[in-house]
């Protein structure tokens, strides 16, 4: 029997560039997949072009959710789907036509709970790198929490979105996204999916097309929401503790939770003009790099990243940088 492949797309304003992604499900090679849409109240004519291929594609569902974001967009696709199996595509990326197959293939051939595969990023419409066909399996992740936390670290194989991987779907039953916190929700979700899994494995054929919008959280305006990935960051160090007690997982989590001091500190640098900080947010982050700086500079990253690190600690010891400073 040919088991089911269920293909959740959250959708937000995303006519302009749905059509190719519906283009690359028609050619995927894999057939037996339903392909679930659930829009979050587009304000373009997004829902409009979803519905009007509905007669064609008889295994395409349309949904619409109230506003209330990529999270819940997704659970409610996790909540109706039927399929075997469960994959996450983002509206604005793209994908192989093998990309199902290849991964049904391998979860199905190494009796895996995940398969992964490698991903390729676009900073332009369709201007990605060439696809480096590979028939070679990459690994079997041996500690799956501990590779996908190191991954996440400085690894050049990212595991930590959910969108270039394929779950069996009794495995994710019972976990959802985090809702009220879009911040590191993929993250959140599979360290929980990770924790339950007896065997993942990682692919290095280069299947999903990742495109990095200009309007992506790196770029965006810096603000006060923000601060809740330090939320997120806790609950997962919570987790870890709770499953793993004093352990190299754990270890990774904590560096993983002071790392994101570091990092929306760069942001606020990099965004001067464009931030919705306080300084009591500012002093938060401030005393998260310098209480924790030399576990910080021991940690995977790179040199350049360290060697910018060293600078602004000097600067946020001595008081020199604070919100009125840098805007």
């Amino acid at each position: 029997m040919v088991k089911k492949v269920s293909v959740i797309i959250p959708t937000f304003n995303s006519e302009n560039i749905i059509r190719k992604l519906i283009r690359d499900l028609e050619l995927q090679t894999y057939k037996n997949i339903e392909v679930i849409f659930v829009d979050d109240q587009s304000t373009d004519h997004t829902l409009e072009v979803l519905e009007s291929i509905l007669e064609i594609h008889t295994n395409f569902i349309v949904k619409s959710i109230h506003h209330a974001g990529q999270s819940v967009a997704r659970n409610y696709g996790m909540n109706i789907a039927t399929g075997d199996y469960i994959m996450f595509i983002d509206s604005d990326d793209r994908v192989h036509p093998k990309y199902i197959e290849r991964l049904v293939s391998v979860i199905n051939q190494e009796d895996a709970d995940i398969v992964e595969c490698r991903y390729i990023v676009g900073y332009k419409e369709d201007d990605y790198k060439k696809l480096k066909d590979s028939e070679n399996f990459g690994k079997i992740l041996k500690d799956n929490v501990f590779e996908l936390l190191s991954s996440s670290l400085g690894s050049n194989v990212n595991s930590v979105p959910v969108w270039n991987k394929i779950y069996k779907k009794e495995l994710i039953d019972d976990v959802r996204f985090l809702t009220g916190n879009n911040q590191s929700e993929d993250l959140w979700f599979n360290i929980k999916v990770f924790a339950k899994a007896n065997k993942v494995v990682r692919i290095s054929d280069e299947l999903y097309f990742y495109f990095q919008h200009p309007n992506s959280a790196l770029h965006k305006r810096v603000s006060h929401k923000d601060m809740e990935i330090l939320e997120t960051h806790k609950l997962i160090v919570s987790f870890v503790r709770d499953i793993y007690g004093d352990s190299k997982e754990l270890e990774l989590a904590n560096i993983k939770f002071i790392r994101t001091y570091y990092s929306l500190l760069l942001r606020c640098l990099r965004n001067k003009t464009n931030i919705d900080f306080s300084e009591n947010d500012f002093d938060i982050l401030r005393k998260g790099v310098v209480l924790n700086f030399k576990l910080l500079v021991h940690s995977p990253m790179k040199l350049s990243r360290k060697l910018a690190l060293l600078s602004l600690f000097f600067l946020l010891k001595v008081n020199m940088i604070s919100i009125s400073t840098i805007r």
